[in-house]
């Protein structure tokens, strides 16, 4: 640092200032700016937005008039150093962060070396994520969170859900055992099957998949690959004939986990209601993030007369 700066502001701070020590004031650079100073300590990095530009230590507000160009910029990287620095630096965030200084009586440098022996046998972001978990367990206490960076992930091909239990009837057909509910006015709760003009029934069967028979394959889903998001036609009918079917146009969803969470607490409502007569609420919270804390609301106030 400079020894005309004090510390600038980091990212995502709203109106980026610094302390001139020569001259003693604080100094006003802009909003949305982030500052870092080159080692010289006569210019500064600025990032505004997506634009960065090299300017002379300013005076006032900054206009970045002259930007650097990203577009071509490639780093290589060597992996098992970064990896080496993130664990150690890890390591060094829970030695000097961490609420109790006595460490809950654990030996930190000695479970440092515990778990740095591994360091050379990490080949995966997820594996070193692992490793920095299991070290950081040693210290028996919650809310110590460990979250991946950025990792390569594979391409996966999204196999076509259709928010139901379906089962092989005897026919070779697939049969529609239950339709799970849905909220289709919400984007995440959408049972396609539900959809309005679909009309799907329980005990229904599925007879073709875009004209291909159920009843030639092994499994329905055979049918389904990649098909997650893209418009499906189904064949539907009461009974194992396509005399009388019908033919729909669905969406099928990538996965049903939300869907089955959501009818598991509408299902818990109506038994608590059934069986208290309407006197008792019921409400389950999944966690205290966002989303849980959205669902208490959502479920609370429209409850609060109930007697319990």
């Amino acid at each position: 640092m400079s020894s005309r700066l004090g510390a600038g502001p980091g990212p995502g701070s709203g109106f980026a200032k610094y302390f001139d020590l020569k001259e003693k004031k604080e100094v006003e650079v802009g909003q949305g700016i982030s500052l870092s100073v080159v080692p010289s300590g006569k210019k500064m990095l600025v990032r505004q937005g997506e634009k960065y530009g090299i300017i002379p230590i300013p005076a006032g507000k900054i206009e970045l008039k002259e930007t650097i160009s990203t577009d071509n910029m490639q780093v290589m990287v060597d992996l098992s150093e970064e990896w080496e620095n993130i664990f150690n630096e890890s390591w060094r965030q829970m030695r000097d962060f961490f609420y109790d200084p006595g460490m809950h009586g654990v030996d930190w440098k000695k479970m440092h070396d515990k778990y740095a022996v591994m360091i050379p046998y990490v080949n995966h972001r997820s594996d070193l994520t692992y490793l920095i978990g299991e070290m950081v367990a040693e210290l028996s206490v919650g809310h110590t969170y460990v979250m991946n960076g950025e990792r390569p992930m594979p391409e996966r091909i999204e196999t076509g859900l259709l928010g139901a239990r379906l089962s092989r009837d005897p026919s070779g057909y697939a049969k529609i055992d239950r339709i799970l509910e849905g909220a289709n006015w919400s984007q995440s709760l959408i049972s396609p099957l539900t959809v309005a003009g679909v009309d799907a029934r329980d005990g229904d069967l599925i007879l073709a998949v875009n004209g291909e028979p159920v009843n030639k394959v092994n499994d329905i889903y055979e049918l389904l690959v990649g098909k997650a998001g893209k418009l499906v036609e189904l064949t539907i009918n009461s009974k194992p004939d396509f005399t009388g079917s019908r033919k729909v146009i669905v969406k099928p969803i990538a996965s049903e986990s939300a869907l089955y969470y959501y009818n598991w607490v509408q299902d818990n409502t109506r038994k608590v209601s059934e069986a208290t007569n309407g006197r008792v609420g019921y409400i389950h919270i999944p966690d205290m993030q966002r989303e849980g804390l959205n669902q208490f609301v959502e479920h609370f106030y429209p409850q609060l007369n109930k007697e319990a």
